[in-house]
């Protein structure tokens, strides 16, 4: 697997980079507990346990999830109001869809994270 040794030979840089030690390869199944995603074909994982205090991060995605939701429903708001839609020049307007595509977008990557980590407790 090409990847994999190309990962492989550059260990010493991923401790680096990644300031983490030991860097493991392995085949199989997906540790519990871990951030997971792909690179060139490699499944990276990260695993969480003794890295993170999940209870406080919980709480602070939270809070970023009712930030969001209050941006959401404020840039909804102005999307269902007529008078702002007629008057605001159209790039406006295209500004706040794209804008809440991206809330959307953000509320829902943080929902996943937030149930992954519902997991961990």
């Amino acid at each position: 697997m090409l990847g994999k040794n190309l990962f492989q030979e550059h260990t010493g840089y991923l401790n680096a980079l990644a300031a983490a030690e030991p860097v493991t390869f392995a085949t199989g199944d997906a540790p519990e507990n871990a951030l997971s995603g792909a690179l060139n074909g490699v499944q990276v994982y990260l695993p969480l346990k003794g890295l993170i205090d999940v209870e406080k991060e919980l709480a602070r995605l939270q809070k970023e999830l009712d930030g969001l939701e209050k941006d959401i429903k404020r840039t909804e708001g102005k999307l269902n109001n007529e008078n702002f839609t007629k008057k605001a020049p159209a790039n406006v307007v295209e500004n706040e869809r794209e804008k809440l595509s991206a809330l959307m977008e953000k509320e829902k990557a943080t929902k996943e994270r937030f149930a992954a980590l519902e997991k961990m407790k």
